[in-house]
């Protein structure tokens, strides 16, 4: 991403990708037979949340100590609750994309793209519009 890219929308993407490696590793601790997936999803958000933390600088704002309920009850609510972070994170990097431009825009749209995966991943249907629809 470049500076043209709107500092509040990029620190809202790092909340969500601190709560992401925080929900994937709350799932990959609880249930075996999920630890794969959310390992797998873990260290994609660890690896875009450091690159956003190198981007954003000094400005970047820490992990949460807990994210929503506290406790992920069972396997379908682990999967519920990824699918709806993938979904926030998709509908965060939609409106980057709308308000960059160049190579901006593409990394935004890339990112919709990766979101919109990992969402069906867990088990999402396949949605029209990544961000905007569930």
């Amino acid at each position: 991403m470049s500076t043209d890219t709107p500092a509040p929308d990029l620190m809202t993407a790092l909340g969500l990708e601190h709560e992401a490696v925080w929900l994937h590793s709350q799932i990959a601790g609880r249930f075996p037979d999920l630890r794969e997936r959310a390992e797998a999803s873990f260290r994609a958000h660890r690896a875009r949340r450091d690159e956003l933390v190198a981007e954003i600088g000094d400005r970047a704002t820490g992990p949460q100590v807990s994210y929503g309920p506290a406790v992920v009850a069972d396997p379908v609510d682990a999967a519920a609750r990824a699918q709806d972070l993938e979904h926030r994170i998709a509908a965060v990097w939609l409106e980057l994309a709308t308000r960059a431009d160049g190579d901006a825009r593409r990394t935004s749209l890339a990112q919709v793209v990766v979101a919109a995966r990992a969402r069906l991943t867990w088990g999402a249907a396949v949605v029209a519009l990544p961000g905007l629809t569930r």
